[in-house]
């Protein structure tokens, strides 16, 4: 029974891993809307970038 529930931990640790990923291709897609929608400069962009790149880690924490 341990190693059932040890396996299903894994389990669940991947699935996390796979929902961090898509969380960040959204985040990015996000970010070059914004950018299309709004024209912004390339320094804000990456400013946008940044603070998504931020936001998942805490996240993913």
């Amino acid at each position: 029974m341990n190693n059932e529930w040890t396996k299903g931990i894994g389990d669940l640790r991947a699935e996390n891993k796979e929902l961090l990923e898509a969380l960040k291709c959204l985040v990015n897609a996000y970010c070059v809307l914004v950018l299309k929608e709004k024209k912004l400069l390339n320094s804000e962009f990456e400013d946008a970038i940044n603070n998504g790149k931020s936001i998942i880690a805490k996240v993913g924490e």
